[in-house]
């Protein structure tokens, strides 16, 4: 149980880095029932709650790069559409949450 509550922390301290869903999304997400479960955990595990987490880790963040040249696009805006930052594909969607199983969907076919 404790590599499982330990996979689930270290997925949540990366979607808190990587996005800015609620914590109560971040916890549904890893497997968490609520907000409240993903806190204790976290705090137990990191030392203190998900949003102080988040805004150490926003500043501590590197200082933004200068812009870029004009006529650059970001990576995955080829087309010129934008790509969402926390698009997950198909693949890479976990199993839901109860089912016993830490592992992605894909895996299961």
């Amino acid at each position: 149980m404790s590599y499982l509550a330990e996979w689930r922390v270290c997925l949540a301290a990366d979607l808190l880095r990587e996005t800015e869903w609620t914590v109560a999304t971040i916890a549904r997400r890893v497997g968490y029932a609520d907000a409240f479960a993903l806190s204790v955990a976290f705090k137990r595990r990191r030392g203190c709650s998900p949003t102080a987490y988040r805004r150490g880790v926003a500043t501590s963040a590197p200082p933004a790069p200068e812009s870029a040249p004009v006529g650059s696009r970001p990576p995955g805006d080829e087309d010129g559409r934008a790509t969402p930052a926390a698009t997950v594909s198909r693949d890479e969607r976990w199993a839901p949450v109860g089912s016993g199983n830490a592992v992605p969907r894909s895996s299961h076919r």
